[in-house]
């Protein structure tokens, strides 16, 4: 048995419910470890877990950076707001974009970059707001040989309310219809929500997972 532990979880008991969670969901798993891994210690957290998971979510680009300082290798993707563009990219961290202005900020740097366009569902935080919206940043994003499309997103804030959630659902398959359009290759599909394990997300290639891997 490992004694190894961060401050609050035992290294066992998080593999354990890492693995668990992919299980019930058949999703590879997006583990988020914004606020020092909700104050269980990022670094300790991506350290036992990297073993069996390659992606990981942190909420700003300073999280992120104290990773790839220690995980080169790792997959990271920043998903609050992110001013620093360059820096991002010269770490290989995934930018999350909402609108075409970041993007358009984004493509004049003239050098490759990944990001990935939250949608808004519901949560009314960040996110693209319409349909006219996404389709004109992915016609944008078309044109342009800096930029790759890596992922496209939403979270959904209230997963046991399963009206709601079902509907945030549906709203996220119409942009998935949307990009499906445009042929884009190798675009990760994720969603979040503390229970998304539960419901039918057979149109995504991963679940973002925060609160429920601490126990």
């Amino acid at each position: 048995m490992k004694y190894f532990s961060t401050r609050f979880i035992y290294a066992n008991n998080l593999i354990y419910n890492y693995k668990l969670l992919r299980e019930k969901s058949n999703h590879k798993i997006i583990c988020v470890v914004k606020a020092n891994a909700y104050g269980h210690g990022a670094k300790n957290i991506v350290k036992i877990l990297s073993p069996y998971c390659d992606f990981f979510a942190t909420e700003n680009l300073e999280e992120a950076l104290s990773l790839r300082k220690i995980y080169p290798k790792i997959k990271l993707l920043v998903l609050g707001y992110c001013i620093d563009f360059e820096k991002a990219i010269k770490n290989d961290i995934c930018i999350t974009c909402d609108n075409i202005s970041q993007i358009k900020q984004i493509a004049q740097l003239n050098k490759k970059a990944k990001i990935h366009l939250k949608i808004n569902t519901g949560m009314n935080r960040l996110g693209i707001k319409s349909l006219r919206q996404f389709v004109k940043i992915l016609k944008f994003i078309k044109k342009t040989q800096f930029i790759t499309l890596d992922g496209v997103f939403t979270h959904c804030f209230d997963t046991q309310n399963k009206q709601i959630t079902n509907i945030q659902i549906e709203i996220f398959k119409k942009y998935l219809k949307i990009l499906n359009k445009f042929n884009f290759k190798n675009v990760i599909i994720h969603i979040g929500g503390s229970k998304m394990v539960d419901y039918d997300t057979d149109f995504a290639q991963y679940i973002r997972c925060g609160i429920s891997l601490y126990g």
